[in-house]
C-alpha cells in the first residue's frame, strides 16, 4: 500500500495533470535509456516522479527520486485497488501529456479537414516508391 504522504503527492499530480498543468516527459524526451516501452517523468526542483509500464505486465511502477537523482521511494499498482486506480489514472494522464496526444490529434484533424477537397495526395510516399 502506498503511504499517505506519497498518495497525496500522486493525487495532487493527478489533479494538476488533468488540467494540463504538468509537463510530463518521456524517457526519449529526457534522452535517457529506459528498460520500459512507456516511461514518463515529471521533474520538480526537489524531486522527480517517474512512472513506467513494462511490456506484457498490467502493473504500473513508480518511484520518487530526490534532487540528486537517488530513488527514495518505489511503488507499484499491484497491492491495493485504490492505489491501482490512482496509478492507472495518473499514468494515462502522464502518457497523454508526454506524447502530446491531444495536440497531435487536433493537428491531424485540422490538416485532414483543410485538405479534404484538395486534389493533392495526403501522406509521405512509401519507401518502395522512393527507391524507384
Amino acid at each position: 500500500m502506498i503511504p499517505k504522504q506519497v498518495r497525496k503527492i500522486l493525487q495532487l499530480l493527478l489533479i494538476k495533470s488533468k488540467t494540463g498543468k504538468v509537463n510530463w516527459l518521456s524517457a526519449a524526451d529526457l534522452g535517457v535509456e529506459s528498460r520500459s516501452e512507456e516511461d514518463y517523468s515529471v521533474i520538480t526542483p526537489d524531486a522527480t516522479v517517474n512512472l513506467w509500464k513494462n511490456k506484457n505486465d498490467s502493473r504500473i511502477y513508480g518511484r520518487i527520486l530526490n534532487s540528486k537523482g537517488i530513488s527514495i521511494f518505489s511503488f507499484d499498482s499491484s497491492d491495493d485497488e485504490n492505489d491501482s486506480k490512482l496509478l492507472n489514472s495518473l499514468f494515462d494522464e502522464a502518457r497523454t501529456s508526454a506524447l502530446k496526444t491531444d495536440e497531435t490529434l487536433e493537428g491531424l484533424l485540422d490538416f485532414l479537414e483543410k485538405n479534404l477537397k484538395a486534389e493533392s495526395v495526403i501522406g509521405e510516399p512509401s519507401l518502395r516508391d522512393i527507391s524507384k
